[in-house]
């Protein structure tokens, strides 16, 4: 991506998704937050797009369909 746009910010976190009751790993991603923009637009947008990735693997691999009543 840097090498058509130029440098553009990330922030990459491995994340588990872990049942609290049993202590079972329900999922395993890798999420990246990345700016939009060219400049440094700072770490509050770097998290949100970091949000937005968890959001998206979240609905992505539990699916609104097959979740519990």
């Amino acid at each position: 991506m840097g090498f058509m746009l130029g440098p553009v910010e990330e922030v990459v976190c491995r994340t588990e998704l872990v049942d609290k009751g049993t202590g079972q790993v329900l999922g395993i991603a890798n999420c990246v937050g990345r700016t939009k923009a060219r400049s440094n637009t700072g770490v509050k947008e770097k998290a949100e797009g970091l949000a937005e990735a968890f959001v998206k693997w979240v609905e992505s691999s539990f699916p609104e369909n097959q979740k519990t009543k």
